[in-house]
């Protein structure tokens, strides 16, 4: 009930345009590494010069600890590989703990047998891997050296494995224009019952990568965003936005304040002020971002359905071609 109210707030602040909130977040990003085994040609993390660490327990702890009552579905990724974390598994069991439906998503090049195995055993809910299409024009390279025959055999593995046990798989592509004709093969490849499959385009990471096969450039109304999720970076640093990678817009730190003070804090206020008055050209990183606006379905939605049962409908939805825009 705590939940379903929280997503009724939220719905109403985003509406009736609040840049202070009733709500709390309803999903969170929580970087747990800026750490990263490949070099994806349209990610950011590939020019970061932050300095590069790993979440201590004591700070992921907190975030949990804060969220839970209210948060729908925490994703224990955003910066980094996750898997690369020496404490992944014990932070996927202690949200589980807390009554949190719990995310993972990976490049699969080191997603070994133990790995595998640990994955199924944790608890973990939702797992996303991404993998390249066949013609290696690949972004899946650990110092010049092609992953793309481990990666596959690791996901072969992994899903021979999972059969029909959690967590709920989703096998996907990033297109870009290099691997935009290999679409249907990939389907070919990966169509598995173990898994669905997911043809994600490549989003610009604002402004950052520009060959994308995704929408125009430029926001036409105020991203859902800034009402609906935060974001955490190994640091305790809270960014403004999930494609906030190089932290360009920080809002806070949760190791200094709560999360509520963060939520609604002088600086996430002032975010949301800007896009409530379209100027999104005053945030660099939103003035030539190309996410999909909300549309009033997927609003309504939003309160009826939880945020999990959201994510599966959407891998189905994006099947219809109509549809797919939408989602």
């Amino acid at each position: 009930m705590k939940k379903l109210k929280n997503r009724i707030n939220f719905a109403f602040d985003y509406l009736k345009k609040r840049k202070k909130l009733k709500s709390m977040p309803i999903e969170a990003c929580i970087g747990l590494t800026n750490a990263c085994n490949a070099r994806c040609k349209m990610c950011p993390n590939r020019t970061s010069k932050r300095k590069i660490g790993f979440m201590p327990f004591s700070t992921f702890k907190k975030i949990i600890d804060q969220l839970k009552g209210y948060v729908e579905i925490v994703y224990l990724h955003s910066d980094g590989e996750s898997l690369l974390h020496p404490k992944l598994f014990e932070m996927i069991k202690y949200s589980k703990q807390q009554g949190i439906t719990t995310g993972l998503s990976t490049n699969a090049i080191v997603l070994d047998k133990e790995k595998s195995e640990k994955i199924i055993e944790s608890g973990l809910d939702y797992f996303i891997i991404s993998v390249d299409a066949t013609s290696r024009k690949t972004y899946l390279k650990v110092k010049g050296v092609d992953k793309y025959d481990d990666v596959v055999n690791n996901v072969k593995h992994f899903l021979e494995i999972k059969q029909d046990k959690k967590p709920y798989t989703v096998v996907q592509l990033i297109e870009i224009k290099e691997n935009s004709k290999e679409v249907r093969q990939f389907k070919q490849i990966w169509k598995n019952p173990n898994a669905g499959i997911r043809i994600r385009p490549a989003i610009s990471w604002g402004g950052f990568y520009k060959n994308t096969t995704n929408n125009p450039l430029g926001p036409t109304k105020a991203c859902i965003l800034l009402w609906r999720m935060m974001v955490f970076f190994w640091d305790g640093t809270v960014a403004m936005c999930c494609h906030d990678i190089l932290n360009s817009s920080p809002i806070g730190n949760i190791n200094k304040n709560s999360i509520a003070e963060i939520w609604n804090g002088e600086k996430m206020m002032e975010y949301r002020e800007m896009h409530i008055k379209k100027d999104y050209g005053k945030i660099s990183l939103c003035k030539d971002c190309d996410v999909p606006a909300i549309n009033l379905p997927f609003l309504a939605g939003s309160v009826f359905l939880d945020t999990f049962t959201i994510k599966k409908l959407i891998v189905k939805l994006e099947k219809i071609p109509y549809l797919r825009k939408y989602v």
